[in-house]
């Protein structure tokens, strides 16, 4: 077992019955690799993810959360047109 610290996170890398594996502070990815690079990487993405600060609530008062531009449909994915709207 290999272990990193990507900031304030210990990321280990093993390698069991020829697959390599990640966990981030103790719990793993539940999901093994072929190489020991992409164990790593995905260590280091999940650990990037958890120091994100989460979205800030909306201050009270805040009048743009009630706008139409927030109850917009999300876009259609990537290769296919949007439905009209009726």
């Amino acid at each position: 077992m290999i272990t990193f610290r990507v900031g304030m996170h210990d990321l280990q890398v093993w390698m069991k019955d020829g697959r390599w594996y990640v966990s981030v502070d103790g719990t793993e990815l539940g999901i093994w690799y072929k190489v020991q690079a992409d164990a790593w990487t995905a260590g280091v993405i999940e650990s990037d993810r958890l120091d994100r600060p989460e979205e800030a609530a909306p201050a009270p008062g805040d009048v743009t959360s009630g706008s139409p531009a927030a109850a917009s449909p999300p876009p259609a994915p990537a290769g296919r047109r949007p439905r009209p709207s009726r």
